[in-house]
């Protein structure tokens, strides 16, 4: 074999690689934008269950029709969060108001 065979097929495999990085890339990327761990919302376009953390820090969800429901205001920059089904909000560890 030459020398420029084998510069030729080093840089083959160079340019290959690159190729197969980009490609990995690209799909972890998009598999990263398409799993949100951050929004529970986004499994529905209209949540109506409301996720509010009480002031000694317990993780309470309100539905509508609930006695607190009109009154409890959601503070997303405090960790508040709004949920599309009561199952959303167990598993994100809130509990149903008690009243």
């Amino acid at each position: 074999m030459k020398k420029t065979d084998t510069t030729l097929w080093v840089s083959i495999g160079i340019i290959a690689s690159v190729i197969v990085i980009i490609f990995v890339v690209v799909i972890l990327v998009i598999a990263s934008k398409g799993s949100s761990t951050d929004s529970i919302t986004d499994t529905c376009s209209n949540p109506q269950i409301k996720g509010n953390i009480s002031k000694s820090g317990e993780k309470i969800y309100h539905k509508p029709g609930d006695m607190y429901y009109s009154q409890t205001e959601i503070n997303e920059s405090a960790g508040e969060k709004m949920f599309c089904t009561e199952k959303d909000a167990q598993d994100a560890g809130w509990r149903h108001s008690k009243i």
